[in-house]
C-alpha cells in the first residue's frame, strides 16, 4: 500500500485535516490521502509531486476515524501533461 496525497482544488467533505511541506498551506484545505493498493500501489511509487494525474474507479470512504479518503487498487491511473488540456476539458479546468 502507498499513500498519495491529491487535489482538484475542491474541498473534500469531512477530510482528515492535511499539511505537509509538499504543498503550499494554502492547499491544506483541500488535500485529500489516497491509499493506493495492488495494481495501483506500482505506479504510486513512482508519482512525483507537482504531476498532474487521473484517477479512476476511486472510492470514496470512511477511515476508521470517520474522515474522508480516497481507495483506488486498479491500474487506472494516467499521467496528464499540460499541453494535452485543449482536448481535455476536466485538465483544462483544472489548469485554470
Amino acid at each position: 500500500m502507498v499513500n498519495v496525497f491529491a487535489t482538484d482544488y475542491t474541498r473534500p467533505t469531512r477530510a482528515y485535516p492535511l499539511t505537509s511541506e509538499q504543498w503550499p498551506p494554502a492547499l491544506d484545505p483541500y488535500m485529500l490521502k489516497f491509499e493506493l493498493w495492488d495494481d495501483a500501489s506500482v505506479l504510486g511509487r513512482l508519482m512525483a509531486p507537482g504531476e498532474i494525474y487521473s484517477f479512476q474507479n476511486a472510492r470514496m470512504r470512511a477511515n476508521t476515524a470517520g474522515y474522508t479518503e480516497g481507495k483506488v487498487v486498479e491500474d487506472k491511473i494516467t499521467l496528464l501533461e499540460p499541453y494535452e488540456a485543449d482536448r481535455n476539458t476536466f485538465l483544462r479546468d483544472f489548469l485554470e
